[in-house]
């Protein structure tokens, strides 16, 4: 029977790669609409829907996230809302393969297709309990150690953002999300 497992030299070049490489970081930020109505459990927190002849974006998307139809390990995210508000918001950011068919609207309940979640590749949450205040914003910093893959033929992850408890946001509150992403190693 042939080991499966990386042994001797093998394991140490994967050891010594994993070690050695640094996230890689994509980020997504947006203005949340000019409001400050208060978002249900299941909510999406969502872009303002640009006025004129903008185009509203369908998926927040963390583009060159990967290597061309790779994955990788989402080992570090963060949150951040351009706000210090007394209840923090509670959300999971849900990420896909390509962005949803139908535009998500902000405040709206979150709700996708089957066919939509066979292209769901993770899920990280990031809760009110990791939020810290600093200066005027507040940061949320976990660290998921999540896999996720890009489609073939893409670099991209797309994702929207799902409020888990009520929140209170402030008028055009600047959201970013950050994501630190090591590529999976291949040993020669």
């Amino acid at each position: 029977m042939v080991n499966p497992l990386p042994v001797g030299l093998a394991l140490s070049k994967m050891a010594d790669a994993i070690t050695h490489q640094a996230p890689k970081s994509v980020v997504f930020s947006f203005i949340r609409p000019a409001n400050t109505t208060t978002y249900a459990i299941g909510d999406v927190v969502y872009p303002a829907v640009p006025a004129g002849p903008l185009v509203q974006v369908k998926a927040l998307k963390f583009q060159d996230a990967l290597p061309f139809g790779s994955s990788g390990f989402i080992v570090e995210a963060q949150l951040k809302l351009f706000s210090t508000q007394s209840t923090k918001l509670s959300a999971d950011l849900y990420l896909f393969t390509s962005p949803l068919a139908a535009t998500p609207l902000d405040n709206d309940p979150f709700a996708i297709t089957a066919n939509e979640m066979m292209n769901h590749v993770n899920t990280i949450s990031f809760p009110d309990s990791a939020a810290e205040s600093l200066a005027g914003f507040t940061r949320y910093a976990v660290a998921p150690n999540k896999v996720v893959s890009a489609a073939s033929g893409s670099t991209s992850l797309y994702g929207i953002l799902v409020a888990k408890n009520a929140y209170v946001p402030i008028a055009s509150e600047k959201i970013v999300i950050q994501l630190g992403i090591v590529p999976r190693v291949v040993i020669p």
